[in-house]
């Protein structure tokens, strides 16, 4: 189990730098914000690296104690199934209702903390222009409240524990003392070993419920943040030149560069940027471009360092 995950984590983590890597620049890093991918490379991967393996070994161990306790009660006495049935359809109704919503309150948390990372960085860029104008406690302010609010979804989220506890803790005692009651009605008719053993294994149901209901929302919760990650499989990617012919050995000659008739756009569906563009700057000229904000002269070396694939 163990090999398993570390070599599905290293695959998963390899996988996703060679295509943030080769991403395309406009559709790609022009769109995802650096926060989301920090936060892609962090938070996500570590949540699949060190606990989800860790929840998921506590939920299968959970589960398989109530397995056990259960047909252990039933063992002892048929009738304990009048406590154990109610039980199992409480059981699956507080654990739809619990999961629900700690699969939202999770995605809302992972939302809230993207912008945490963006904001601190552009802070720390802009340090100088903020205190030159004397905008600190601005920003302050304005990166508190992103921080309560990623704070309020995590409280959020960490108080559905509180209440799994309470309800499945209860339902645990109920059927605890419908085991006693059978053990009551029927204590003649059972060896005092057995009683002891099934009011043993009743007892135990109290924590291990909410521990397994507790540990499959956290599997849940866990899994999204690798279908957050199996979305960089779906990074457009920049256009594939390994097949292309490799230029002569003497390549290049002279230092020119030329342009023919370049059609540029940053997106399939938007008009062209560049339209028809050629020119031609000879080995020791010197040429600039000039124009209005706008006019493609960026576009212009984003073309020739191929950062913006042509049209």
């Amino acid at each position: 189990f163990t090999m398993i995950i570390v070599r599905i984590a290293a695959g998963t983590h390899t996988h996703m730098v060679q295509k943030v890597l080769r991403a395309s620049a406009p559709l790609f890093f022009d769109v995802v914000p650096a926060g989301r991918i920090l936060n892609r490379f962090s938070r996500d991967l570590d949540a699949m690296d060190s606990q989800l393996p860790d929840y998921m070994a506590e939920f299968l161990t959970s589960l398989s104690y109530v397995i056990a306790s259960a047909a252990v009660c039933v063992t002892v006495s048929p009738f304990a199934l009048l406590g154990l049935a109610p039980l199992c359809i409480m059981f699956v109704y507080v654990r739809r209702y619990y999961t629900s919503s700690a699969r939202e309150l999770k995605r809302l948390e992972s939302v809230s903390r993207s912008p945490l990372y963006v904001d601190f960085q552009e802070l720390l860029t802009g340090l100088v222009h903020l205190r030159a104008f004397g905008l600190e406690k601005s920003a302050l302010r304005n990166f508190e409240a992103k921080v309560d609010e990623n704070n309020r979804m995590f409280f959020h989220l960490h108080s559905l524990v509180p209440f799994n506890v309470l309800r499945m803790n209860g339902l645990a005692a109920l059927f605890v003392s419908v085991m006693a009651a059978v053990v009551v009605v029927l204590g003649n008719r059972l060896e005092t070993s057995l009683i002891g053993l099934g009011l043993s294994a009743a007892a135990g149901l109290i924590g291990r419920l909410h521990q397994t209901i507790r540990f499959s929302a956290e599997v849940e919760n866990n899994f999204t943040s690798v279908e957050r990650l199996q979305h960089f499989n779906k990074v457009p990617q920049e256009v594939e030149t390994s097949d292309a012919p490799l230029p002569a050995a003497s390549w290049p000659s002279k230092g020119e560069v030329v342009f023919e008739d370049v059609k540029l756009s940053y997106r399939p569906h938007l008009p062209l940027v560049l339209d028809g563009v050629s020119f031609r700057v000879l080995a020791g000229q010197r040429a600039g471009i000039v124009g209005r904000t706008g006019s493609g002269k960026s576009t212009c070396m984003g073309a020739l360092l191929r950062l913006v694939e042509l049209a």
